[in-house]
């Protein structure tokens, strides 16, 4: 109660409410043996290894895009290999390319 007034309500408006985020939803699924196999979505994942690379594995991403491939660029510099594979395994990814 009393949720809606710290938003902003002008009036008290009764409420309950019920979460949990997609983790617990996945392990779940998991527990029960009900989780489908997905199959990789993600062609390639692009990984700059240091930050004056970051333009040229633009580049590289929309070439590989252009050709029809399915690319996901990895959001930092890969300073860590180790990171960048975890990151590739996590979006389903067939290949990393790394650009140096």
């Amino acid at each position: 109660d009393r949720l809606l007034s710290l938003y902003g309500s002008k009036k008290e408006v009764p409420c309950v409410g019920f979460g949990f985020g997609d983790c617990v939803i996945i392990e779940l699924l998991k527990e029960k043996k009900v989780l489908p196999e997905f199959p990789a979505t993600v062609d390639y994942v692009v990984a700059a290894y240091n930050e004056e690379m970051l333009g040229k594995a633009m580049r590289v991403a929309r070439l590989l895009r252009q050709a029809g491939k399915s690319i996901d660029v990895l959001p930092e510099v890969a300073k860590k290999v180790k990171k960048a594979f975890k990151y590739a395994d996590r979006v389903g990814a067939e290949r990393i390319a790394f650009v140096a």
